[in-house]
């Protein structure tokens, strides 16, 4: 399942290989989904040295193995987001057809341990900028919490905040604002001063900080109905388009060694810079997935966690 993407850029070009087919973009659906996660070992720039003639070209590879059905139960499991040692990874499920809640799935032992008990629904884990508290929204009025690895509040609770949001600095949070018409406003929130400022409109919710940029990357429609990467510096609000995105795909994530990712259906794709395309990474079709709603990789590069409804 492994894609050579200097290589193959390099052959499609050339008429040698037909490029990646990219799928046509689907509409949303609006039916609710039963999300499952899946954990597979990934191999972050996995490079090696091939000749054509007397042409040494250097490949940088990307290996997704077999995805496993981590949390393979009746309910609905979904915003993985893995510790900073790449130990294990937090989740929201809800198991009992009630409630949310925050569990924690080690890698090692493959165990799964609920982490919080509250009355209310706990959702969108998120660890917090010090690397030892998570933050998780809380409840009917969407307050953000930070809380310890135990699940016991570590602070008080913060205000309003939507679900999908990312931590940009200590004290500032980036969330997406539905608008009912399949996008929404990226803003800006200042969880000291309560202040919140519109960065960006006819936007998309998967919001990633780029790895060492500070940057933040998300999904801008165009005008003419077109779906963009752009990124945005959140200290000056400079905006700028990254790459146009691959026809259906929604799910987006960054490698630790700075290369993007994106999923369109079962599909794994990621962006060759040098010859700014696309190339089809993975079909995780094979392994049972379709529809792919999330992806992420581990801090080490060694894993990816899927969100995905499964084949029946």
């Amino acid at each position: 399942m492994t894609v050579h993407t200097g290589v193959a850029a390099i052959l499609v070009a050339s008429g040698l290989l037909p490029s990646a087919a990219v799928p046509a973009r689907q509409a949303a659906a609006t039916a609710p989904q039963t999300h499952q996660i899946f954990l597979a070992p990934f191999k972050d720039g996995e490079g090696r040295t091939i000749r054509l003639a007397f042409l040494g070209i250097q490949m940088h590879g990307f290996t997704v193995d077999k995805p496993r059905n981590i949390t393979n139960h009746a309910g609905d499991d979904d915003q993985p987001c893995f510790l900073p040692d790449s130990s294990g990874l937090l989740f929201s499920s809800r198991r009992d057809g009630r409630q949310r809640d925050i569990y924690r799935y080690d890698i090692s032992t493959k165990a799964v341990t609920r982490v919080t008990t509250t009355p209310d629904d706990e959702y969108s884990p998120m660890m917090t900028p010090d690397g030892r508290t998570f933050s998780a929204v809380r409840g009917a009025q969407q307050q953000l919490w930070r809380l310890n690895p135990d699940g016991s509040d570590a602070a008080p609770a913060a205000m309003h905040v939507e679900p999908h949001y990312v931590w940009v600095s200590p004290a500032k949070i980036a969330h997406w604002q539905p608008d009912g018409q399949g996008a929404g406003t990226l803003a800006l929130v200042d969880l000291e001063s309560g202040s919140s400022e519109v960065m960006a409109s006819n936007v998309g919710p998967s919001l990633q900080l780029r790895p060492g940029t500070g940057a933040l990357t998300f999904l801008s429609r165009s005008r003419a109905g077109y779906w963009q990467i752009k990124e945005i510096d959140p200290a000056t609000r400079k905006v700028g388009t990254y790459a146009p995105a691959v026809d259906g795909g929604d799910a987006v994530a960054w490698t630790p060694s700075d290369r993007l990712l994106m999923a369109a259906g079962g599909k794994l794709f990621v962006r060759e810079n040098e010859t700014d395309r696309w190339i089809q990474n993975a079909d995780l079709r094979k392994a049972g997935l379709t529809a792919i709603t999330s992806i992420t990789v581990s801090p080490d590069g060694k894993w990816m966690a899927i969100v995905a409804t499964a084949a029946k």
